[in-house]
């Protein structure tokens, strides 16, 4: 489970000043084999990044250092997710079939909800999106837009429904993003829990992907995860159109940077930021939810541009919080969310997902 954190990233932020991730550009980039998506260059041995320079930082794709004196703790949070980064692999990416789109809210379904789930939000339902989200009203990238997210999270184990082979794949992801709730535009970063089982065999698949929906997901093939390793991300919208994935495997302390541009015609507002478990969409048709069981995720901490912070599981004046639960197409709800302290999320599946 992911180290709870939630004192330090409350700090993250000093109020009306940057202090932390304060932009994603990326300094000497590097191509990747996908033409577009750009890296770094691998840092030299025995890089030292808790006393790295900032020139360094943004050389070798790792967040900018926080001012240790007026905001000790944001400076805590910096060193606990670069303390993690030890060995950096330069991408190799694979586009997948996969998408993971907005939500696809259901409406006119009433229900009785656990106030545990609810963390005083609004409760909605989804045929896909399961998890918590902060939406605002605002329509286009501004002063008060999202412009990071930052999550940490557990690779869940990744099975069909129990005694079940279905001859087909089941699918699961686990991811935080920006947009996609009342939008249709998605920067998201997160990692992948599919279940197979064919003659009795099973298989399962899990990676670490990102996306710019409406775009393909891409697959970061060298970087493996497995259940049970903890996963930190921040993501980083530079502009309305280009944005940063930064990703940490904690268990094996590898970890690389892409930066990549939004699809053609794709602008960010930075209305909404999410914390989700999804059932994602594969060759455009929408499958089976693995039966993931249960998962956990932790600092949950977005800021705006104009340097406000919160944490998603509280939300703020700004951006109120809702609580999504997904539902199957008997209305049954299949995976929710359950508050955790402040910035924690435990998500379970249930019924049909099972």
């Amino acid at each position: 489970m992911p180290k709870p954190c939630l004192g330090v990233l409350n700090g993250l932020f000093v109020a009306g000043s940057l202090l932390a991730i304060t932009h994603g550009a990326l300094a000497a980039p590097v191509e990747t084999n996908i033409e577009g998506i750009v890296t770094v260059e691998a840092p030299p041995e025995g890089f030292d990044a808790l006393h790295a320079s900032a020139a360094d930082l943004a050389r070798y794709g790792l967040p900018p250092r926080p001012d240790a004196v007026r905001a000790s703790a944001a400076y805590d949070a910096w060193a606990h997710i670069v303390g993690s980064a030890k060995h950096f692999v330069s991408p190799v990416l694979r586009q997948r079939a996969t998408r993971h789109l907005p939500l696809k809210r259901l409406s006119g379904i009433a229900r009785t909800v656990s106030p545990s789930a609810t963390r005083k939000s609004t409760l909605v339902y989804s045929s896909n999106w399961s998890g918590i989200a902060d939406v605002a009203g605002f329509s286009s990238f501004g002063a008060s837009s999202v412009y990071l997210v930052y999550g940490e999270w557990v690779v869940p184990y990744a099975q069909q429904a129990f005694g079940a082979c279905t001859g087909g794949t089941d699918y699961s992801a686990i991811w935080m993003g920006i947009d996609g709730y009342n939008s249709n535009d998605v920067f998201q970063g997160g990692t992948e829990a599919d279940a197979a089982c064919s003659g009795g065999v099973h298989y399962a698949d899990y990676y670490v992907w990102f996306e710019w929906y409406p775009d393909y997901s891409y697959e970061i093939t060298n970087l493996p995860v497995a259940p049970g390793d903890d996963v930190a991300g921040v993501l980083v919208a530079e502009s309305s159109t280009s944005g940063v994935f930064y990703v940490i495997n904690e268990t094996t302390n590898a970890y690389t940077t892409v930066s990549l541009s939004a699809p053609a015609g794709t602008h960010l507002a930075g209305n909404s930021v999410e914390w989700i478990v999804e059932l994602p969409s594969v060759n455009n048709t929408e499958g089976t939810l693995t039966n993931y069981v249960a998962d956990f995720m932790t600092n949950t901490v977005a800021a705006q541009r104009n340097g406000s912070a919160f944490v998603g599981g509280t939300g703020s004046s700004v951006f109120p919080l809702y609580t999504l639960t997904m539902l199957d197409s008997n209305d049954n709800p299949i995976s929710q969310p359950f508050a955790v302290g402040a910035s924690g999320t435990s998500f379970e599946d249930e019924g049909s997902a099972k």
